[in-house]
């Protein structure tokens, strides 16, 4: 089966796609990902094909408030994804894949989607992802949705309309998260612990467990001789997202070493600046053996991120930038295993002071090793597959 997996964003929704062509190449299949450019590497280091789609995930970040370049980059996405769509038995998209769809109607193939957080299901419990307040009475919630709802039929039905019609597709008129079901159902993958699904979904859905493309090897022998030096450290790293705060690296990491007396691992910014012995620039290193000797680790709030780490009972400072970052923060807040930033570390003191807090407090690492204790660990790339082609007889059936 030619099985593509589209994904437009950033590092958080591309490697769920690839952890999904790992597992689907393994089963005997064809999975092509269709992703940023930025990406190819990522793919060619797997052995899964990989098609380009659309700008760099880079630059789309950098100027994600930019609604007209969004609205232009709907055309770029379907062009594209329809070319690398041809001969495809199944479209699966996540993040946010508007071309999704309208790629697999031109094929003739079925498209469902992978939501990896709850707020992807369809349901007046929810509010659109984009919102960061997560707080609100139903009556708030309906109205919010109503406004995206709005904003989505204004902004991008009419560049997606146009491009169906000269596919010589009929129109199409949804919600602002039509694009996001898919043929039912949908599949939401992320741990039941972590992210519980709404109580009253508008579409059918099937949970699985958190996607994650875990990384080979260990540790690099810098860091793990940094951390031999120390009892414990502070991991500090936005992934993809481009963050005012890191920006200054030293400064943010010389806040928190003052605030918390801990040594500093570094992920992201620049290294240029002479780094005192305390703090250490680092590159990519396999999150499921790095946090385990964390005393807190700050984040993004990206879904695989905030996973590793709960899984392995590390409390969680988040600094939310877009989509359902906002969601997972709230998340962090309400288990009780950490604290949200607000406004993306405009100020480096915000972060210094949340981060003493929750690395100082038994409680919080109590619960956090309690939540930790209590997720049922599964292979996510497994289950979601099994849901996506339920026809398959390898691998576990979700449930």
């Amino acid at each position: 089966m030619r099985l593509v997996l589209h994904a437009l964003g950033s590092r958080g929704d591309v490697y769920p796609m690839l952890a999904l062509a790992v597992e689907a190449q393994h089963r005997g299949h064809d999975p092509v990902v269709c992703a940023p450019p930025d990406f190819a590497d990522d793919a060619e280091r797997l052995g899964i094909a990989f098609e380009s789609i659309g700008g760099r995930s880079d630059e789309l970040l950098e100027r994600r408030n930019d609604l007209k370049m969004h609205v232009e980059q709907v055309r770029t996405q379907v062009t594209e994804l329809v070319e690398a769509a041809a001969g495809a038995d199944l479209v699966v998209g996540t993040g946010v894949p508007l071309a999704g769809p309208t790629a697999a109607a031109s094929r003739g193939c079925p498209y469902r989607y992978v939501g990896l957080a709850p707020e992807f299901v369809n349901s007046d419990d929810n509010v659109p992802p984009l919102f960061p307040i997560k707080r609100l009475p139903r009556p708030g919630r309906i109205a919010v949705n109503a406004a995206f709802d709005a904003l989505w039929m204004l902004l991008y039905e009419p560049p997606l309309n146009r491009a169906r019609r000269e596919l010589g597709l009929p129109a199409r008129r949804g919600t602002s998260l039509e694009p996001f079901s898919g043929s039912p159902p949908m599949v939401l993958a992320c741990d039941e612990a972590l992210g519980p699904a709404p109580a009253n979904p508008k579409v059918p859905f099937v949970q699985t467990a958190a996607i994650q493309l875990e990384s080979g090897g260990g540790l690099s022998d810098e860091v793990t001789r940094f951390l031999d030096r120390h009892d414990s450290a502070i991991y500090l790293g936005f992934g993809s997202m481009p963050s005012h705060a890191l920006s200054q690296p030293l400064a943010l990491a010389s806040a928190i070493h003052e605030s918390t007396d801990l040594p500093v691992l570094v992920r992201g910014g620049t290294s240029a600046e002479a780094m005192p012995e305390w703090c250490l620039p680092i590159g990519d290193e396999p999150h499921q053996h790095l946090f385990p000797r964390c005393a807190a680790v700050v984040h993004h709030g990206g879904a695989g991120t905030l996973t590793t780490a709960a899984r392995n009972g590390v409390p969680q400072v988040v600094v939310p930038h877009l989509a359902d970052q906002f969601y997972w923060a709230h998340r962090v807040e309400e288990l009780g295993i950490g604290a949200r930033v607000r406004g993306q570390a405009r100020s480096v003191k915000p972060v210094a002071l949340a981060v003493a807090r929750v690395s100082g407090s038994s409680a919080i690492h109590e619960t956090a090793r309690e939540l930790a204790a209590s997720i049922v660990v599964r292979d996510g790339a497994a289950l979601t597959l099994d849901a996506l082609m339920p026809g398959d007889t390898v691998g576990q059936t979700a449930s």
